[in-house]
């Protein structure tokens, strides 16, 4: 999961920040900074989603509500992406990285539930 979301984020960071033509080592550069900070989102929005498992609640709330109580440390991927590419591609970069990884937090759910 974590290779993926690695990739995901290089991806994506190259993706908008294309319009600049950076460097494949600037490309990883960024992402090799932001990863400690995206492994804190990622880690709160887990903590928040396995404390609700065992509930009834539909798994796009749970992810929802995983997403929204872990805003502050979505906030610091966004600052510190933004001092690399700047403030609005790095809101763009965050936002696919927020829909990507609620889809991955519903299937999740799915799957541990099935279990």
């Amino acid at each position: 999961m974590r290779l993926l979301w690695s990739a995901s984020l290089l991806v994506i960071v190259a993706g908008v920040a294309c319009a600049d033509e950076p460097e494949p080592e600037q490309l990883r550069a960024i992402g090799s900074q932001a990863v400690p900070a995206r492994d804190a989102w990622e880690r709160c929005t887990a903590s928040l989603v396995r404390k609700e498992l065992g509930s009834n609640r539909a798994a796009e709330a749970i992810a929802d509500q995983a997403l929204i109580r872990c805003k502050v440390r979505e906030d610091r991927l966004r600052a510190v992406l933004a001092a690399r590419i700047g403030g609005q591609k790095a809101s763009t970069v965050v936002m696919q990285l927020r829909d990507l990884h609620r889809d991955s937090l519903v299937a999740v759910i799915g799957e541990l539930r099935r279990r």
